[in-house]
């Protein structure tokens, strides 16, 4: 962008942010489903960090990413590369291996170690250190001396250094190595021209910068000053990137320590030509109010000449992009936290910043809303970090120290670990009663009521929705390239001025000053030819500049063409470690459903043999059954023929001796004629007795044959129906036999009846 004073404004988009270390992560902040669904690196942390910092390239065009307490910087990088090859880094801050906190070797060494085990399964008690089973990784996992711990973190390093290449690139790509070094950096890139001596061990301030080189190029690490020197790649503007990640701590005492490290790095970076600044400030004007409150208290002494972290920017002309609403940090810490003293302490404050230099006299200017021609804040996830209408709540929290209290004092009561989720469902009630208890201990009014339900407002507290306790922030930055005329420049090798264009195309040895020739009357009308020796040393400065940009395209080409054959030979190497590991998971695969199979199968024919058992019972049980119901029919049948035949027999010899009593009754009638009458009536009535007591008989003979029949029906139609559901054929059997048998027994009946017939003929 051209403007009227003879600059050339060039914008670039930059982002910082802060992606939480796993040494400050574990065991202390309060979540929704606890560690290991929210802070584990393993557990979807790092792909969800990966995928922001790789949109971020994608989607808002960044050219610089600086990112804190990063202890993955290499697995980040390639994960970028998957879909962004033009990004490189820059490592920035060095941890010391003696000032590291045992937390975070202590985290190192567990992840590194069950790496080991993992790539070894056939050994799962290796560790790089005998140390008695006193080191986190070892059998006993429990880290009993300090010493203990330092001796194992050291071994495990020098075993990831003499490690193979192979298991050291395993590693490195799962991301569950702490370390990053010029061993696993060679051995994750091919990159053999890397010191293998350097060495770098993460720290809790680790800051990582991510740029692409299709868009800048980096000319310079400033070491000492923890900046780089870049200039784009288009235009060439030069600009310097400064990351910082400063004190923490709510108190006057870090506060000054913030201050101090603002200083040093301000001052370094307003000599310097287009600064941008990407810093976690770890404070605010929260902060600053929340400590000028604490100080009416100290004595005046301590309070003199004191300055703010406001102040230093102000001082050194700097001003932040980031707007201080929707880029808050939002986290609350657990009581099982290390730092005591932040424990159950609510955090809503925006303490990231990006600080660019605006000069009085600059035309560049800098706004937080839409503008083309100054810097400005740039959105970087799609959508925001918390409900927006819960913003006026989140204040209130932040604002009101009886409602903090009360949520602290809640917490320590039912003392929060990093699993939230079994407080959510009476947090309401409960909080209300503590804002009470607490209002009434302080004789306070509770004024401030919240709009919405606390535990939806806990819900979102970080890193729930996004996979760090800060929000990444971005920012638009306006750069000038001075073409004409720029004193205020500053050489970024050696800070020594630049001189002016003007002073090189005017400034000859052997050319007079313009101010001391003498004027004469042809100059007035054509000229003196300062103008043509202006547009020549213009067009000659042109020339030059256009050649001096196509050598740097043809060394810009020959990079790419040696980065291309190192990409294409990595690549290569990836397909094949990918094809691989491929071939091994799909083997492993097959053998665990082969095995799977296998027990499918297994107990399958286990049912089926229990099965037949139960079959061969069945038909045990039927063949017996089978044998014993026709004998028991034929008994029964047997028994009812000779009783029938014993009851015919009777009633023959009855027969025959009633005729003989007739007989004997006719000849005496014939020959007692009067004696038969006088008699008659007495044999009629013994007759009749006779016949009474015979039909009585004959009746209760007759009952008990019904009686049998219908309790041999009933058994028998029980019977068929037990064997019809047993068995079809066999039920059909017994339908024929019993169909035959009550023929037979309606022969026999019909038998009786036509004797029962002739019986009752004769008596009549």
């Amino acid at each position: 962008i051209d403007v009227d004073n003879g600059s050339e404004l060039v914008s670039l988009n930059v982002m910082t942010w802060n992606i939480l270390a796993d040494a400050l992560a574990t065991d202390e902040l309060v979540t929704l489903g606890g560690d290991s669904e929210n802070v584990a690196w393993n557990g979807n942390r790092d792909v969800k960090i990966g995928k922001i910092l790789t949109e971020s390239f994608i989607n808002h065009d960044m050219s610089i990413v600086a990112t804190h307490e990063n202890d993955h910087p290499q697995w980040l990088l390639e994960e970028i590369r998957k879909s962004v090859p033009s990004v490189d880094m820059c490592i920035l801050s060095q941890g010391n291996n003696d000032d590291l906190p045992t937390k975070y070797e202590r985290c190192y060494v567990r992840r590194l170690s069950h790496a080991i085990v993992m790539l070894d399964e056939e050994n799962d008690s290796i560790c790089p250190v005998q140390c008695n089973g006193e080191t986190p990784g070892c059998s006993s996992k429990a880290a009993k001396t300090s010493s203990c711990l330092r001796q194992h973190y050291q071994a495990s390093n020098n075993w990831f250094k003499s490690a193979d290449v192979t298991t050291r690139r395993a590693l490195c790509q799962k991301g569950i190595t702490c370390t990053t070094n010029a061993q696993e950096e060679i051995a994750t890139t091919g990159n053999d021209d890397i010191n293998g001596d350097d060495l770098y061990i993460p720290s809790a301030a680790g800051t990582v910068i991510y740029f692409d080189t299709s868009k800048v190029n980096m000319l310079h690490h400033q070491s000492e000053h923890d900046c780089v020197d870049f200039k784009t790649k288009v235009s060439g503007v030069p600009f310097t990137i400064f990351a910082a990640h400063l004190k923490s701590g709510v108190n006057l005492k870090a506060e000054k320590r913030r201050c101090k490290q603002l200083h040093k790095l301000l001052s370094h970076a307003h000599t310097s030509l287009n600064p941008i600044v990407l810093m976690d400030a770890n404070s605010c004007l929260q902060y600053q109010q929340d400590l000028q409150k604490s100080m009416l208290s100290v004595k005046e002494d301590d309070t003199k000449l004191h300055e703010w972290t406001t102040d230093v920017i102000k001082k050194y002309s700097f001003v932040n992009l980031v707007p201080n609403e929707g880029n808050e940090c939002l986290k609350l810490r657990q009581y099982g936290t290390d730092q005591t003293e932040k424990a159950g302490q609510f955090m809503f404050d925006t303490i990231d910043k990006i600080l660019v230099r605006v000069a009085p006299s600059s035309s560049t200017s800098v706004d937080n809303n839409t503008n083309s021609f100054s810097s400005n804040f740039l959105q970087i996830l799609s959508t925001d970090t918390y409900p927006s209408e819960y913003y006026d709540d989140y204040v209130k929290l932040r604002n009101t120290p009886y409602l903090r209290d009360a949520l602290k004092q809640m917490g320590s009561d039912q003392y929060w670990g990093t699993d939230l989720t079994p407080f959510l469902l009476n947090m309401k009630e409960t909080f209300a009663t503590h804002i009470k208890h607490v209002c009434d201990k302080e004789s306070i009014e509770n004024n401030v009521a919240l709009e919405h339900d606390i535990s939806d407002l806990i819900s979102h507290l970080f890193p729930n929705s996004i996979p760090s306790d800060h929000p990444p922030v971005g920012a638009t930055v306006v750069l000038e390239h001075s073409k004409l005329k720029d004193t205020s420049l500053v050489n970024v090798e050696n800070n020594t001025p630049i001189k002016a264009e003007n002073d090189r195309c005017i400034s000859k040895d052997t050319t007079t000053p313009m101010s001391q020739k003498k004027p004469s009357v042809s100059s007035d009308v054509i000229g003196d030819g300062s103008f043509e020796a202006l547009m020549k040393e213009r067009a000659k400065l042109r020339k030059e500049k256009d050649e001096h940009s196509i050598a740097e395209l043809r060394v810009s080409l020959t990079n790419t063409e040696r980065s291309l054959s190192r990409e294409i030979k990595r690549r290569i190497e990836s397909q094949s470690y990918i094809e691989k590991l491929c071939e091994e998971k799909v083997a492993a695969m097959e053998e665990r459903l082969h095995l799977v199979m296998d027990n499918h199968v297994k107990g399958i024919q286990d049912r089926l043999e229990q099965l037949d058992v139960k079959v061969n019972d069945l038909n045990i049980r039927l063949e017996e059954e089978k044998a014993t119901i026709p004998a028991d029919i034929a008994k029964r049948s047997k028994d009812i023929k000779d009783m029938l035949q014993s009851f015919i027999d009777e009633f023959s010899v009855e027969r025959k001796d009633r005729l003989n009593r007739e007989g004997r009754i006719m000849k005496q009638l014939t020959d007692h004629a009067e004696l038969l009458s006088t008699q008659w009536n007495e044999e009629r009535r013994s007759r009749e007795e006779s016949v009474s007591i015979l039909t009585e008989k004959l009746d209760e003979n007759d009952r008990n044959r019904s009686e049998a029949d219908a309790n041999f029906s009933s058994l028998v139609e029980r019977e068929v129906e037990k064997l019809r559901e047993e068995i079809d054929k066999e039920s059909k059997e017994r339908t024929i036999e019993d169909d035959e048998i009550v023929e037979a027994l309606n022969r026999y009946t019909e038998h009786l009846q036509n004797s029962l017939s002739v019986i009752s003929t004769v008596g009549n």
